[in-house]
C-alpha cells in the first residue's frame, strides 16, 4: 500500500553502490546532482490502496523503475508521489490545487502550484528547478467521461454524507475549473518543455477518454511534443517489457526532450560560483587566480570590492567608466553588463555582510559569470554551478608554502621540513598566517626553527606583521578577523551583542570542543544559589553575586531552559566564519581556529579580559554546583579548565574577594571529579596561598577546603600527609557536628580510605564499622552513601549491585564502579569468566566516555588484565598492563601507588608469559621506590620484595632472600581492589 507523499523508488547512487549489474550510469555525489523525476498518478476510481504503483505497473514491471533509467544519460532520482485521488472517498473534497500544494510540501518547497509560481518572483526557486512536463492523457481541459466518477462518487456521498466531490468537477469536460487550469498551463514559463501523450484507441464501449483536444496544450512545436499512443486511457502509462515498442517510443521521448531541455536549462542559466571560507584563507587569491588562468574566455574580467555599499558603488561605477558610459549608480552599471552583446566575468569579493542581500549585486542576462567569495557559509545559496568552502591546505602543501615564504633554497627543504611542520601545526595551517610567517623569517628577524618560541612571546606583534610586498585587503592575520568584530560592534541588535559577548568567554575557554550543555547546566544551578542568603562567605557556596556575572544570553529568569538567544549568538559567530559547530559523542560542540581564539584574547582590554574570566568562570562553577553528578558532556571540560586555570587567573586568585575564591572552589571539585590531580594540587595550594592559611590546621570557617585537598593528597599518592588533615577535621567534627551528621560521617569515610591505601587496615576497618552501623540505621537501603560504605568496607557490592542497575544510567560512574566491584567478587569466587563478560562491558563504556588517562578507567582495565591473567590469557593481560603502566608513568608520579601496583601486576604477568628479565628489571624499579618511600614493614614493600626474590630464583641468579615463606604478605591494588591470587595473603 502506497503511503501519502513522496517515495524514492530508485536513485543511481543507491543503485551504483549495492548492485554489481546496474546500469552504467556516471555517478559523482560530490560534482553531479541528481535529476529529480517525480510521477504523479490520476484518479483511482477503483480506489486501490496503491494506485499510486499500480498506474504505472503491468504485471511485475514498473517501467520508471525497471526501464527507464538505463535511457537516461545522467544519473536519477525516481519517486512517486501518492495523494488520496479516490472519487468515491472524503479526500476527494480536496481541490486540485490543494493536491498541487501538497505535491510541493512534500518536495520540500511549502510553495503554491508550479503555475502559481511562475507567475509570482517569490516563488522563482520552483520554476528554476523545472525543465520537462510529461503528461498521459492528462484532461486539461476536463475529460468526457469524468462523469462516471461523478456518479459513483455520488452514491457513496449520499450514503455516507459527506461533502460535494470538487475534485471530479476540476475535471469535467468544460468546466470552468477546467477552463481556468487550461488557459494557466499555457502561460508556463517558456523554458519548459512539454511532452503531451494522447489515447490512440478507445476504452472499450465507452470511447476515447481524453481526446488530443483535451489531452495537449497547443503550444508551440519546439515547445510541445504531442505523440500519439497505440493505447487506450487505462494503458497509456504501463508496459510490461523494455522493448516493448510503446515503451521504447516513450522512454526515447522522454530521454531526447530530458537532453533538450536541460540544454535550454543551461543555456538561459546565469553562472555564480561561490567560494567561503574564514578570513585569511586565500579566497581573493583564488579568484585572481582563475581569472588570470581564464582571461581568455571572457570579453572582460571585472573586479568589485562588494565589503560595503561605499565600495561596490564605487566599483561598479569604475566599470562603467571603463565601458566608456559613465553613470551615477550601481543599477545603471549593472544594465550596462547586463546589455553586453560580449561573455563577461563579475568577481565580487568579500561578500561578508549578514544584512546584505547580494543579489541586488548580481546583473541580469546570461552571458555572464558570477565569481563571489565569503565568510559566510549561507552565501553558497546564490550559486547556481557550485560553491566550494575553502578548507586548509594539506600538511606537506602548507609546509611548501612556509618555505616558500620563507625564501628558503629548495635543495634546503628537507633539513628544515621538522622545523616547518611545528610552525604549521602552532598556525592552525592558516594560509595567510604561513605567508607572513615565512615573510618574518625572510627578513632575518628570526629562524625558522625560533619561531615557535617567537609566536608563544609576542603572538600579537607576529600576526599583526606585513610583508611590505604582495599585501592584501587586510595586511595580516589578524586584521582578517577584525572585519567580523567590527561587523557586531557597529550593530544594534540583541543577537549581534550576545555574539560579541559569547565571543569574548569563549576566548577564556580552550578553541576546541567547547559544549554547549555547560551553558544549560550553569543556568540550573542558577536556581540553587539563589536559594542564598547575599553574603554567604562560607566557600563551598554560591550566591546572586554569581548569577549577576553570567552573560545575557542564559535566561535566569525564566523557569524552563530557553537556548534561543545563544543559539542566535551562535548562528551570528557562525555566519561570519568565526566558529563552526561539530559533535563529540552525545555533546553538540563548537570550535575556533587556534589563530581566532589567539585574536580574540588579544582583541580585549584587561578590563573586558578580566570580566569575561570572571563570567567565565560563573558558569564553569554553576553547572557544577546545580548538578555535582556524573554527565556526559563534562569529560570534554579538561582542556577548558586548564585554560580558565591559566597564569592569568593568579591575578583574580590574589584579589581575595570571596566570590571568585567561591567560583574557583566549584571548579576545584569539577577538577577531583574529572580527577585533573596535578591541576586541582596547583589550585588548592593558591587558595591557600592568597587566604594565606596553613593547609596543615584546619579551620572551622573553611573546612570544605581542607576536605578537598585531602581528598587531592589521597589522589596524588600522598597518603600521610591526607591522614594528618582528616584526623584534624575529625577532631574539630567531633566538636561542631553531631554523630549522625552527613559531613562528619563523610570525614570519616574518607579517613578509612586513607587509612586502608596506607597499609593500616585495622584502624579502617573499625571506622568504616562505626559509619555503616550508623547510616544502616538513618539511611534507606538504596542510599548511595550506605551503599558506597558498605561496598568500601566489605567488598560487598554483590547485594546492592542491582539496585544501582535500576536507578542508574548505564555509563554513570557510580554504575559503573559497582559493576567493577562485582566483578571482582565473582573473580574471588572463582567465576572468572563472568568477571570478564562484566569488566569488559565496563572498559568498553569507559573507554567511550572517560579519557585515556583517566583514573577510573585505568583502574578497570588493570583489574581486566588481572582476571585475563586469572583465565589463563597471559598475552592479553601482558598487552593491557603495558597499556596501562604506559600511561601512568607519563601521567603519575614514580612513587605513586597506583602506578607502583601496575607496574607490580605486568611484573607478574611477565613472569606468567616467561620474560623472566622484563620480570626482575621492573620488580628492581618498584621496590627501589618503596624501600625510599614505605616503611619497613608495609605490606606492599614486603610483597614486591618477595616477587623479586622469587623473580631472582626464576631467573637463576644469586637470591637475596628478603623474606622466609612463612611471613604474611598483603597487597592491596588501586581503588582497594584484590590483586591475583599470587597476590593475596599468604596466610
Amino acid at each position: 500500500m502506497s503511503s501519502p507523499g513522496l517515495s524514492v523508488i530508485f536513485d543511481s547512487a543507491e543503485q551504483a553502490a549495492s548492485i554489481s549489474n546496474a546500469p552504467e550510469i556516471e555517478y559523482s555525489p560530490t560534482l553531479t546532482s541528481p535529476e529529480l523525476i517525480v510521477a504523479v498518478h490520476g484518479l483511482n476510481f477503483k480506489n486501490s490502496p496503491d494506485h499510486a504503483r499500480n498506474t504505472w505497473t503491468d504485471g511485475q514491471k514498473l517501467w520508471l523503475k525497471d526501464f527507464l533509467p538505463s535511457r537516461l544519460s545522467k544519473p536519477a532520482r525516481i519517486m512517486l508521489f501518492a495523494y488520496n485521488a479516490s472519487p468515491a472517498m472524503g479526500a476527494a473534497a480536496i481541490k486540485l490545487d490543494d493536491h498541487a500544494k501538497n505535491l510541493l510540501h512534500w518536495l520540500g518547497i511549502k510553495r503554491k502550484a508550479l503555475v502559481e509560481a511562475t507567475l509570482d518572483q517569490t516563488y522563482k526557486s520552483v520554476v528554476e528547478a523545472t525543465c520537462l512536463l510529461v503528461f498521459f492523457a492528462t484532461p486539461h481541459q476536463g475529460g468526457n467521461y469524468s462523469t462516471v466518477g461523478d456518479a459513483a462518487a455520488g452514491i457513496v456521498r449520499a450514503c455516507m454524507r459527506n461533502p460535494s466531490n470538487d475534485l471530479v468537477k476540476s475535471l469535467k469536460s468544460s468546466s470552468d475549473e477546467a477552463t481556468r487550469r487550461f488557459e494557466q498551463f499555457r502561460h508556463l514559463n517558456e523554458k519548459f518543455l512539454v511532452i503531451s501523450f494522447y489515447e490512440g484507441e478507445s476504452y472499450g464501449k465507452l470511447g476515447i477518454i481524453v481526446d488530443k483536444k483535451s489531452a495537449t496544450l497547443n503550444l508551440a512545436g519546439t515547445r510541445e511534443k504531442q505523440v500519439a499512443m497505440h493505447a487506450d486511457h487505462s494503458s497509456i502509462c504501463k508496459f510490461s517489457a523494455g522493448d516493448d515498442l510503446a515503451c521504447e517510443l516513450v522512454m526515447e521521448t522522454i530521454a531526447t526532450e530530458v537532453e533538450r531541455a536541460l540544454q535550454i536549462q543551461h543555456a538561459s542559466m546565469q553562472r555564480r560560483f561561490v567560494i567561503t571560507g574564514i578570513g585569511g584563507q586565500g579566497k581573493s587569491e583564488v579568484c585572481l587566480k582563475i581569472a588570470d588562468q581564464i582571461r581568455e574566455t571572457f570579453w572582460g574580467v571585472f573586479w568589485v570590492d562588494v565589503s560595503s555599499e561605499s565600495t561596490a558603488a564605487a566599483g561598479f561605477l569604475r566599470i562603467a567608466d571603463v565601458l566608456g558610459s559613465p553613470v551615477q549608480n550601481i543599477d545603471d552599471a549593472r544594465h550596462l553588463l547586463s546589455n553586453l552583446n560580449h561573455n563577461w566575468l563579475l568577481v565580487l569579493d568579500n561578500a561578508d555582510n549578514l544584512a546584505t542581500d547580494y543579489a541586488c549585486y548580481f546583473p541580469s542576462g546570461t552571458r555572464g559569470t558570477i565569481l563571489l567569495t565569503s565568510r559566510m557559509p549561507e552565501c553558497s545559496d546564490y550559486n547556481t554551478v557550485g560553491f566550494e568552502q575553502l578548507e586548509s591546505l594539506g600538511p606537506a602543501d602548507c609546509v611548501n608554502l612556509l618555505l616558500s615564504a620563507a625564501k628558503i633554497p629548495a635543495e634546503a627543504w628537507a633539513e628544515h621540513e621538522l622545523a616547518a611542520k611545528s610552525v604549521v601545526g602552532i598556525l592552525g595551517s592558516h594560509t595567510l598566517a604561513l605567508i607572513q610567517a615565512g615573510a618574518y623569517v625572510a627578513r632575518g628577524l628570526c629562524s625558522l626553527g625560533e619561531y615557535p618560541t617567537e609566536y608563544s612571546r609576542q603572538c600579537e606583534r607576529l600576526m599583526k606583521f606585513s610583508p611590505k610586498q604582495a599585501q592584501g585587503r587586510y595586511h595580516n592575520v589578524y586584521a582578517t578577523f577584525e572585519v567580523s568584530a567590527q561587523v557586531l560592534e557597529s550593530s544594534s541588535q540583541k543577537a549581534d551583542r550576545d555574539a560579541l559577548e559569547l565571543l569574548h568567554l569563549l576566548a577564556i575557554l580552550h578553541y576546541n570542543d567547547v559544549p554547549l550543555d555547560l551553558f544549560e547546566a550553569s543556568w540550573k544551578g542558577v536556581k540553587y544559589a539563589r536559594r542564598r542568603v547575599e553574603g554567604d562567605e562560607s566557600i563551598n557556596r554560591l550566591t546572586k553575586s554569581h548569577v549577576l556575572h553570567l552573560p545575557q544570553f542564559i535566561p535566569v529568569d525564566l523557569d524552563r531552559w530557553n537556548p534561543f538567544r545563544l543559539r542566535e549568538a551562535l548562528a551570528q559567530l557562525q555566519s561570519l566564519a568565526l566558529l563552526r559547530k561539530g559533535k563529540e559523542g552525545s555533546s553538540v560542540t563548537v570550535s575556533m581556529h587556534s589563530l581566532t581564539h589567539a585574536w580574540t584574547n588579544i582583541r580585549q582590554n584587561q578590563a573586558l579580559k578580566r570580566q569575561s574570566w570572571r563570567a567565565t568562570g560563573c558558569i564553569l562553577s554553576l553547572s557544577y554546583y546545580g548538578d555535582t553528578g556524573w554527565r556526559p558532556y563534562r569529560i570534554h571540560l579538561n582542556v577548558h579548565l586548564q585554560s580558565f586555570l591559566n597564569a592569568d587567573s593568579r591575578e583574580n586568585i590574589s584579589s581575595g574577594t570571596i566570590w571568585i575564591n567561591q567560583t574557583l572552589f566549584q571548579c576545584g571539585r569539577l577538577l577531583h571529579q574529572l580527577r585533573m590531580d596535578s591541576m586541582l594540587q596547583k589550585l588548592v595550594g593558591e587558595l591557600f596561598s592568597a587566604l594565606v592559611i596553613d593547609p596543615v590546621e584546619p579551620l572551622e570557617d573553611l573546612l570544605p577546603l581542607y576536605k578537598l585537598l585531602s581528598k587531592n593528597l589521597i589522589s596524588t599518592g600522598k597518603t600521610k600527609e591526607a591522614i594528618k588533615v582528616l584526623e584534624r577535621i575529625g577532631h574539630l567534627e567531633e566538636r561542631m557536628l553531631a554523630e549522625d551528621h552527613p559531613d562528619r560521617l563523610a570525614s570519616q569515610y574518607e579517613l578509612a580510605g586513607a587509612y586502608r591505601a596506607n597499609g593500616q587496615i585495622k584502624e579502617a576497618v573499625q571506622l568504616l564499622e562505626h559509619v555503616v552501623k550508623i547510616q544502616e540505621r538513618m539511611l534507606a537501603e538504596y542510599h548511595p552513601d550506605r551503599l558506597v560504605s558498605q561496598h568500601t568496607l566489605a567488598g560487598a557490592y554483590r547485594a546492592n549491585g542491582q539496585i544501582r542497575e535500576r536507578t542508574l544510567a548505564e555509563d554513570h560512574p557510580d554504575q559503573l564502579a559497582s559493576q567493577h566491584e562485582l566483578a571482582g567478587a565473582y573473580r574471588a569466587n572463582g567465576q572468572v569468566k563472568e568477571a570478564i563478560q562484566l569488566l569488559e562491558h565496563v572498559v568498553k563504556i569507559q573507554e567511550r566516555t572517560l579519557a585515556e588517562d583517566h583514573p577510573n578507567r585505568l583502574a578497570s582495565q588493570h583489574t581486566l588484565a588481572v582476571a585475563y591473567r586469572a583465565n589463563g590469557q597471559v598475552k592479553e593481560a601482558v598487552q593491557l598492563l603495558e597499556h596501562v603502566v604506559k600511561i601512568q608513568e607519563r601521567m603519575l608520579a614514580e612513587y605513586h601507588p597506583d602506578r607502583l601496583v601496575s607496574q607490580y601486576t605486568l611484573a607478574g604477568a611477565y613472569r606468567a608469559n616467561g620474560q623472566i628479565k622484563e620480570a626482575v628489571q621492573l620488580l628492581e624499579h618498584v621496590v627501589k621506590i618503596q624501600e625510599r618511600t614505605l616503611a619497613e614493614d608495609h605490606p606492599s614493600r614486603l610483597a614486591s620484595q618477595h616477587a623479586l626474590a622469587i623473580a631472582y630464583q626464576e631467573c637463576q641468579k644469586y637470591c637475596i632472600g628478603y623474606l622466609t615463606p612463612s611471613e604474611t604478605i598483603a597487597w592491596r591494588s588501586p581503588q582497594g581492589l584484590n590483586e591475583d591470587s599470587a597476590m593475596q595473603p599468604v596466610k
